[in-house]
């Protein structure tokens, strides 16, 4: 089996050589697919603490990284990115769903997320109902916390959420 690698390196090319084949991508924060029922909850998780590399955050200097699996395998990192407003700012989670969603997936496993502090971050409010949007609440959070990660289903963070039902759309 290929083993995913995580593709992080703006502005280049990036080749990998399996057995028999070779495989080409240039989107940086992509892993490359593989079985999800397969892939180590920590290949995921490890995913979000590199993305927290990433965050911009001047202001409250809480950095946080994310990382979505698709039902394909493939995985997408996602970094705050505050300004100084911060209404504007976007979310780890709503980042890697964005990069996600941009590349045709619309279907997920789960997400991972990490900070900085190692604190165990849930998404926020706003970002549990943009995950709904895409993922039922079975979806499985991880989160980094300081005795190690912590697993939640969404619909445990977001008992009730407001979908499209709500608006007589189905």
């Amino acid at each position: 089996m290929l083993r995913p690698l995580l593709v992080d390196v703006v502005g280049q090319k990036i080749a990998i050589r399996s057995h028999n084949h070779q495989l080409q991508h240039d989107r940086p924060g992509t892993i490359f697919p593989t079985d999800p029922h397969t892939r180590d909850m920590d290949e995921l998780l490890n995913a979000a603490r590199e993305a927290v590399s990433k965050a911009y955050v001047p202001y409250s200097e809480y950095a946080v990284g994310a990382a979505i699996e698709t039902t394909a395998g493939a995985i997408y990192t996602g970094a705050n990115l505050e300004v100084s407003n911060y209404s504007n700012s976007l979310h780890a989670e709503e980042v890697a769903l964005s990069r996600a969603l941009m590349d045709g997936h619309e279907e997920f496993e789960r997400i991972a997320v990490s900070a900085e502090a190692a604190d165990g971050p849930t998404p926020c409010g706003m970002c549990r109902q943009t995950l709904s949007e895409f993922a039922g609440p079975d979806f499985v959070v991880v989160v980094d916390a300081q005795d190690g990660p912590e697993t939640y289903r969404l619909g445990e963070l977001l008992p009730h959420a407001f979908s499209g039902a709500n608006l007589g759309v189905e």
